[in-house]
């Protein structure tokens, strides 16, 4: 193939050139800020954890809701759409981890 001096190829990723830099939207089949939740059963030596994509708030508002309103179990949904159903007389406690992309690397 031959190529002349000062043509400029196209952008592959024209969403990467925008001010930043930084794409905001996730891939087809991939999550961007997925956030881990810890649930500590009565009478049971292990811990729950799984990641969601829905937000602190949201989690924390289903969960109060539930236990306000007497309902007998707590719907949660995970990353790949898994649906687990929590009783909430057995609920001891829950840990709502930071919303916020993991950073890996040196400078972590």
């Amino acid at each position: 193939m031959i190529r002349t001096l000062g043509t400029a190829r196209p952008a592959l990723r024209p969403e990467l050139n925008q001010p930043g830099g930084v794409r905001q939207t996730a891939r087809p089949g991939h999550r961007i800020g997925l956030m881990e939740i810890t649930i500590g059963m009565r009478q049971v030596p292990r811990e729950i954890t799984l990641n969601t994509d829905q937000r602190a708030e949201e989690v924390r508002d289903a969960i109060a809701a539930a236990i306000q309103d007497g309902q007998p179990l707590i719907t949660l949904t995970d990353k790949h759409g898994r649906t687990l159903l929590i009783p909430t007389s057995a609920l001891a406690y829950v840990e709502v981890g930071s919303s916020q992309a993991r950073r890996v690397g040196f400078g972590a």
